[in-house]
C-alpha cells in the first residue's frame, strides 16, 4: 500500500503503475469521506479552466472536514494553468486537498511537475523492477496477514503482470484458507495456475537427467495450462541462453548474488541455474540454442507444427548421447 510520509494539503502523485496511484487515491477518499465521496469531492481534467478546481478548493466543504480535488495527466495542464497551479500550491486553501496525478514516472524530467515536486508532498507509485517484485509481493501478502514463502511469491509474480492481479490473487488466498495464515505453494498453484518459469527449469533437468517420464509429464503440465507450443520454444532458448551466460559469468569468479544481478533474476532461480550450468557443458548449451533456433525457423516457416516441434527437441536433446 503506497502511504504519504505525512498528511498534506497538495500531493503530487507519480509513477508507472495505475493501481498504486488508485489505491493511494481510495486511501485517502475513505479517509476524508468515510461515508463515501460526496458534493466535496471532484475530478478535473488538464484541459478544465484551473479557476473551475481552485474555486472548488476554496468553497467551504458540505459534509467533509475538506473538499478533494483530482487533476489528473497533470503534466498536460496548460502553461498559463502551470502558474496558477503553482501559486495555490504556495498558499493552498485550508479548506481543501489537492491531488495532482502525472503520467511521468520521474518529475525531474519535467519543468512543471519538478517545480509542484517542491511545493507538494510526493508519492511514488512508481513499480517495483522485476527481480524486486517478488519481495514486494510477499511484503504485501504479510500486511494483509498471509504469510507465503519465496516461491510462492515467485508464482505470482510470473502470473501477474500487474501488481493489481497480484494483490487480487492475495485476497482470494486469504479468503481460501481462512481461518489459516499461510498459503501453500500448491494451493496457490491452483488458484493462478503454475510457474511457467518453474516449469522450464523441471523441463531443463528433466532433460539433462534423461528422465523421459518427468520430463513429458512438465511438458504436458504446460500445454495444458494454454502455453503454445512457440513460447516453450522462446522460454527454453532464453533458459540455454542464461545457462551459457552463467557459466561464463561463474568461470569469472562471481558469487551467487551477482550473477542474479547481472541476469536480472531472483536468487532463487540463480541458484538453479547455477546448478544446471554445473550439469551442462558449454558446447551442450550451444547445441542446445542451435536446435531450438532451427525449431523456432521450423515453425515459423510450416515444416513443424508447434507442439511437434517442442516434443521433437525434447526428444532429440534426451536420445542424445552425452
Amino acid at each position: 500500500m503506497v502511504v504519504p510520509v505525512k498528511k498534506a494539503p497538495v500531493y503530487l502523485v507519480f509513477g508507472k503503475d495505475p493501481f498504486l496511484k488508485e489505491e493511494f487515491l481510495n486511501g485517502l477518499k475513505k479517509e476524508l469521506f468515510p461515508s463515501g465521496p460526496g458534493p466535496d469531492y471532484e475530478e478535473f481534467e488538464p484541459r478544465s479552466p484551473w479557476s473551475r478546481a481552485a474555486d472548488f478548493l476554496g468553497t467551504a466543504p458540505f459534509l467533509a472536514d475538506k473538499r478533494l480535488a483530482v487533476i489528473r495527466d497533470a503534466e498536460s495542464l496548460p502553461p498559463a494553468a502551470q502558474a496558477a497551479a503553482l501559486e495555490y500550491c504556495r498558499k493552498p486553501s485550508p479548506r481543501g486537498v489537492a491531488v495532482f496525478i502525472a503520467e511521468d514516472a520521474v518529475p525531474q524530467k519535467n519543468a512543471f511537475l519538478r517545480s509542484l515536486a517542491a511545493a507538494a508532498q510526493g508519492v511514488n507509485c512508481q513499480p517495483p523492477a522485476d527481480p524486486e517484485r517478488p519481495g514486494w509481493i510477499a511484503r504485501r501478502a504479510e500486511v494483509r496477514g498471509l504469510r507465503i514463502d519465496g516461491r510462492t511469491a515467485l508464482l505470482l509474480a510470473e502470473r501477474f503482470a500487474g501488481l493489481g492481479g497480484a494483490c487480487l490473487a492475495i485476497e482470494q488466498l486469504a479468503v481460501a484458507v481462512h481461518p489459516r495464515t499461510s498459503v501453500a505453494f500448491a494451493e496457490a498453484e491452483k488458484l493462478v495456475g503454475g510457474s511457467l518459469q518453474a516449469g522450464v527449469f523441471d523441463l531443463t533437468d528433466a532433460i539433462a537427467e534423461k528422465n523421459a517420464g518427468r520430463a513429458a509429464e512438465t511438458l504436458e503440465a504446460l500445454f495444458r495450462e494454454g502455453t503454445k507450443g512457440v513460447e516453450i520454444l522462446g522460454i527454453l532458448a532464453a533458459q540455454w541462453d542464461r545457462l551459457l551466460r552463467t557459466a561464463i559469468l561463474r568461470d569469472e569468479g562471481l558469487a551467487p548474488a551477482e550473477i542474479a544481478a547481472r541476469l536480472g533474476v531472483h536468487a532463487y532461480y540463480a541458484t538453479r541455474l547455477l546448478s544446471q550450468a554445473g550439469r551442462t557443458g558449454t558446447p551442450v548449451m550451444k547445441r542446445r540454442l542451435a536446435e531450438l533456433l532451427e525449431c523456432d525457423e521450423a515453425v515459423k516457416t510450416g515444416r513443424l507444427g508447434e507442439r511437434l516441434a517442442v516434443e521433437r527437441f525434447v526428444l532429440g536433446a534426451m536420445l542424445e548421447r552425452s
